[in-house]
């Protein structure tokens, strides 16, 4: 695909998602009435009638083709919250969290400098929050208070600043987890405490592509803390709706970025 056509397709999807010279994004009053009361599912699903992810759900109240890639909605959040719905262990706890994210999607849909400043924001909440909740629970709070006393990573720049200390982290989650001789408790650590990790990961993979040291050894500090923990004898979910919550302030300010207005409509 050349310059020109790489170009129309994403003036094509930014007219489709009503972000274009102020135009505004439509939600359709009737279907986010229909979805009211209905539990969001795990997986795809050929209709509503079917169930519904999250994104499906996004696609219906917007009026688009039937789909868990709406185009009125931002690729970097979409592909956030389909790990993440799919990650939850039931459908009370996936209606729960992303449930009120529904209406607020349609319209976030941007250009690709937005949507690589949103992935930096996923990249910097798995470095500077899910890390350090690891590494605090391997009982490494000197590397837990190094990352998360890092300068926000939210490009190149700051994430080539960050490699040093998150790869540090990772070395001594890894050499805890071993030690404690925790390798067999890889299944044990994952739970909907983490899941949400994870979620973040797959939505700072764009940033990836500049920062993918950063993304992998942040990743496997706070994964690897969780198994020392797990095999240690630790309950980690009760710690599991703070982090939640965390997630879901990270998708809302995610969703502000450059967000256009609505308008509802009834037919």
């Amino acid at each position: 695909m050349n310059w020109f056509h790489a170009r129309f397709a994403v003036v094509i999807r930014a007219i489709h998602a009503g972000i274009i010279n102020g135009s505004i994004a439509m939600i359709n009053e009737t279907r986010l009435a229909a979805i009211k009361g209905r539990q969001l599912g795990k997986g795809s699903h050929t209709s509503i009638d079917q169930g519904m992810c999250v994104m499906e759900a996004v696609s219906y109240v917007a009026g688009e083709p039937w789909s868990d890639r709406p185009a009125c909605a931002s690729a970097t959040i979409a592909a956030f919250l389909r790990t993440w719905n799919d990650a939850l262990p039931d459908d009370e706890k996936r209606t729960r969290l992303l449930g009120p994210l529904i209406p607020r999607l349609p319209g976030t849909a941007a250009d690709d400098s937005t949507e690589l400043r949103r992935s930096y924001m996923a990249l910097d909440w798995l470095v500077r929050v899910m890390a350090p909740a690891g590494l605090e629970l391997a009982g490494l709070e000197e590397h837990a208070a190094l990352l998360r006393d890092l300068t926000e990573i939210c490009d190149e720049l700051t994430a080539s600043a960050a490699v040093e200390n998150t790869r540090a982290a990772r070395k001594a989650a890894r050499r805890a987890a071993w030690e404690a001789s925790c390798a067999a408790s890889w299944d044990v650590a994952w739970d909907d405490a983490w899941d949400v990790a994870w979620a973040a990961a797959s939505g700072a993979r764009k940033a990836a592509r500049e920062a993918g040291e950063v993304w992998q050894a942040a990743w496997d500090a706070a994964w690897v803390g969780a198994v020392w923990a797990a095999g240690a004898g630790f309950d980690l979910k009760p710690t599991a709706a703070a982090r939640q919550l965390s997630a879901v302030e990270l998708i809302d300010r995610m969703i502000e970025i450059d967000k256009p207005a609505q308008s509802i409509v009834s037919t």
